[in-house]
């Protein structure tokens, strides 16, 4: 079951937003019927992508077994720039990043 503010993994391609398959999104939000959530997509820094309205046939939860993965985002000019901080800062608290522009740094170096 996906709940407000799991992280999810995008099951294919989207384009029009500059995103492909296996990229990792924060549910915002979960609406009533249990299939369609509103998903931020942000860089590294904390910037929005995109805030989308998927299905369960869009997304699916992230695997204890899996690894994030960092790509260049191409050149794309997203219908939800200028979304609001606050989401931001959710998203970007549950993926454990001390603010939203702080660098993406998800795992601590291994010591030596």
């Amino acid at each position: 079951m996906i709940r407000e503010l799991d992280i999810v993994v995008l099951v294919h391609d989207l384009p029009a937003y500059g995103l492909t398959q296996g990229d990792v999104g924060a549910v915002v939000h979960c609406y009533k019927d249990g299939v369609t959530f509103e998903v931020e997509f942000v860089t590294g820094e904390g910037a929005t992508i995109a805030v989308l309205t998927l299905s369960q046939q869009d997304i699916r939860s992230m695997q204890a077994r899996e690894i994030l993965h960092v790509r260049a985002l191409a050149e794309t000019q997203s219908a939800n720039e200028g979304h609001s901080a606050l989401c931001r800062t959710r998203v970007c608290s549950r993926l454990g990043i001390a603010s939203a522009r702080a660098s993406l740094r998800l795992f601590p170096a291994a010591e030596t």
